[in-house]
């Protein structure tokens, strides 16, 4: 499905941090996990964001926002307004 870039845009705050796999924190900065995490302990992959809104947190990258909404997400939408004008000039 095509998407637009909305009025946050596509780029996470502080712009490019190198790690595009891993969750980004609402104030900039990287959660320091993806999708999924491993955990050592019990040997089983986990999914990662409930452990990257806690970095966040811990990191205090949150904007003062808890649960999801201290991740960054991305302003993406799926139609766009436009309008067009034309002029045809004939010489």
């Amino acid at each position: 499905m095509p998407y637009w870039t909305g009025h946050g845009g596509i780029t996470p705050p502080g712009g490019d941090n190198g790690n595009p796999a891993d969750y980004q924190c609402a104030a900039g900065g990287d959660a320091g996990v993806g999708y999924v995490s491993y955990n050592s302990a019990t040997g089983i992959n986990v999914p990662g964001q409930a452990i990257a809104v806690q970095n966040c947190i811990n990191n205090n990258e949150n904007n003062g926002m808890t649960g999801t909404k201290a991740l960054w997400w991305p302003d993406l939408r799926t139609n766009q307004t436009v309008a067009t004008l034309a002029i045809m000039v004939r010489f």
